[in-house]
């Protein structure tokens, strides 16, 4: 762990190899303090704080990750990065396909519904515009 301004936190290696060790499910702390106000404070020591939001970041946009952060005193925060259960190959996109394509299939489904229902009612809407 190192600290940059008042966020103790873990380097760009140590999250990585927590990351790619830690079986599904395992919680990671990855940073304590205040995350995001050390990384707005424009400090040459700043940059190893940054690499690691950028990361955890991106492994969260990835679908591997969850993230959390627990109060633990006044304008401090424990950060968390909570290791997701992946099946096989499944990523987060490809669940997030797959909800689309549900949602996408209830559409379908919705305006088929409309559709039937404009047949019906076609000719009379068609008579009241002419």
């Amino acid at each position: 762990m190192i600290t940059t301004g008042n966020t103790e936190h873990m380097d760009l290696d140590e999250a990585k190899k927590a990351l790619a060790l830690a079986p599904a499910g395992t919680t990671i702390i990855y940073a304590r303090g205040t995350l995001d106000y050390d990384c707005g404070q424009k400090t040459d020591n700043r940059l190893p704080l940054l690499e690691l939001r950028k990361f955890i970041y991106a492994a969260y946009k990835d679908g591997k990750v969850q993230l959390f952060q627990r109060r633990i005193g006044e304008n401090q925060y424990e950060y968390q990065a909570r290791k997701r259960h992946l099946n096989g190959k499944e990523s987060g996109s490809v669940r997030k396909s797959r909800t689309r394509a549900k949602a996408e299939a209830q559409s379908d489904a919705t305006h088929k519904t409309v559709e039937q229902t404009g047949d019906s009612l076609g000719p009379k809407i068609h008579e009241l515009i002419e």
